[in-house]
């Protein structure tokens, strides 16, 4: 069979699988603020994702199309949005879906409409909800209706966002009204809330996608109240903030330490600065990760006292929270605190480890937002009008090296093979590209070319021959 024709048969034959991913892991993309380490390898990420999915005991199927991850023998809600993030960046359709399965068939009246908060393949062993684990599933659909457009994902992501409404309330702080989040269902609020649960970043793309105006002003003045009631409760010199707060700033409920809840709030808070640049969350960030510098990365342990007085458990929910932190810093101190990160060996923990694997995929540039694909490394100036699709021409050389022209600085090219995975993916800055693919075989190529708004202007296949 004629090796072209044998591309485009194998290309239509797997075509049904190809609700592939748009954006195969890794993208690595430049945040249009702040900075990523360069100490950080991404096969070394890949090859720790892949050992740890496989893994014994790390993901628990309830029949042929639910899972969860064993969060200590039992499924928990945190866990679940974690696992729809990571699931949704990675590109693991298969393993999304069957999570966002769990999670739909897990909701209970009694957490109003929200998951159990922790349970088994039988169900909810606890029928009340805790509102950070909805938070990061809603978020996950959305990502995911970046990743696969096709599939149905925005419409789910917008009817949990309209459940989290109702976690959503009114309080009175020093500053006047604010919105808070209560904890769950009928449960904290204004007396009692977690700011390791507020993400102002997804806020922010709730509003975009809710599609009612006064929700999406709601959701907006939520994302900019988050830093009322960071500020209430952080400490003026260490910035280090207490797992449980009221809304004016005092630590509540006996959680007045930085532990497990309040060590994940720095990879909620930077994503504000790394993807709009919010100057409230880079003025927090750079006080933590100041602080963790003056202790030196090696040394952060948990739990912590506020005032900075530090545990025993040197771990990657602790260390990962300054590590991402340090990225509205300086380029030194991230790069410096992210080796810190190749060092410790904590899988013994899942929840640790989750945490590992979210805070690995923003160190890396892996948590993108739909529109930062086609302009995270290129500035507007550069933009121009689509190039005429009949100049786009490609050529496959002998020495097997890929010759593109007829482009317009900021196309996204990418190279995959059949099976989707990625070979090659990168931003023009001119008319002609030449794109080397060290681990090109035998078979066949799919090249696609997107312009600035991320639109495919042109795809193709050939075949990926060996030269003589």
């Amino acid at each position: 069979m004629n090796k072209i024709v044998k591309c485009l048969f194998l290309f239509l034959s797997l075509n049904a699988l190809s609700a592939a991913q748009m954006h195969p892991f890794p993208q690595s993309i430049k945040y249009p603020y702040g900075f990523v380490p360069t100490t950080i390898d991404i096969d070394w990420v890949k090859k720790e994702y892949d050992t740890w999915v496989k893994k014994s005991g790390t993901l628990v199927s309830c029949g042929s199309d639910k899972l969860y991850i064993n969060a200590g023998n039992e499924y928990k809600v945190e866990a679940v949005g974690f696992a729809a993030l990571i699931f949704a960046y990675m590109g693991d359709s298969t393993r999304f879906a069957h999570t966002y399965n769990f999670y739909k068939s897990n909701l209970t009246s009694a957490s109003g409409g929200m998951m159990g908060w922790h349970g088994s393949c039988n169900g909810p062993s606890d029928q009340g909800g805790a509102t950070d684990g909805d938070i990061d599933v809603a978020f996950g659909l959305i990502i995911a209706s970046w990743q696969w457009p096709t599939v149905g994902y925005l419409e789910k992501a917008i009817s949990v966002i309209k459940v989290l409404k109702k976690m959503v309330v009114d309080c009175k702080s020093s500053t006047g009204e604010i919105k808070a989040l209560t904890m769950g269902y009928n449960w904290g609020g204004c007396s009692m809330t977690d700011i390791s649960y507020y993400n102002p970043a997804a806020f922010r793309e709730f509003a975009k996608v809710i599609g009612n105006s006064e929700d999406s002003l709601m959701w907006v003045k939520l994302a900019d109240d988050t830093y009322t009631i960071l500020n209430a409760n952080a400490n003026a010199t260490t910035g280090l903030v207490s797992d449980r707060q009221n809304v004016t700033g005092a630590p509540t409920g006996g959680y007045g330490n930085y532990g497990d809840d309040a060590c994940r709030t720095p990879w909620r808070i930077t994503l504000d600065y790394l993807w709009n640049g919010n100057e409230k969350a880079k003025e927090w960030c750079i006080k933590v990760s100041n602080f963790a510098k003056g202790k030196t990365i090696k040394k952060i342990s948990g739990p912590l006292s506020q005032s900075g007085g530090t545990g025993s458990s040197h771990e990657s929910k602790y260390v990962g929270g300054f590590v991402i932190a340090a990225m509205a810093n300086s380029q030194e101190l991230v790069d410096e605190f992210a080796e810190e990160m190749l060092n410790i060996n904590d899988t013994w923990n899942w929840f640790t480890y989750v945490l590992k694997f979210c805070y690995l995929i923003t160190l890396t540039g892996n948590q993108w937002r739909n529109d930062l694909l086609a302009t995270g490394t290129i500035s507007q100036e550069q933009k121009a009008p689509d190039a005429s699709l009949d100049q786009i021409q490609w050529k496959l050389n002998v020495n097997r090296d890929v010759s593109i022209s007829g482009l317009q600085p900021g196309y996204t090219v990418t190279l995959t093979d059949l099976s989707g995975k990625q070979l090659y993916s990168g931003i023009t800055r001119s008319s002609m590209e030449r794109i080397t693919v060290l681990s090109m075989k035998n078979g066949c190529l799919v090249l696609t070319i997107k312009n600035q708004n991320k639109k495919i202007v042109k795809s193709g296949l050939m075949p990926a021959m060996r030269s003589n």
